[in-house]
């Protein structure tokens, strides 16, 4: 029998070689955008860095809408 996993369990990335891995960089780099709030990435106490996916893509999402709205496209 197989279970499912929840949306949660897809859905959020725990750690910084985690996060790295998704958006194709290193984990120097995610602590660096975490400390300065840059992105919807977060210190969890008792966890370490954490961050979801559907936030990463929302968040990639609306900064493309910006830069085309900005360049007229």
């Amino acid at each position: 029998m197989t279970e499912t996993k929840t949306s949660l369990e897809t859905d959020l990335l725990y750690g910084a070689k985690a996060i790295a891995k998704v958006l194709g960089c290193r984990p120097r780099k995610i602590y660096h955008l975490a400390e300065r709030g840059q992105m919807p990435i977060w210190n969890e106490p008792g966890i370490g860095l954490v961050a979801r996916k559907s936030s990463l893509e929302a968040y990639f999402k609306k900064r493309e809408q910006q830069a085309l709205e900005r360049d007229g496209k």
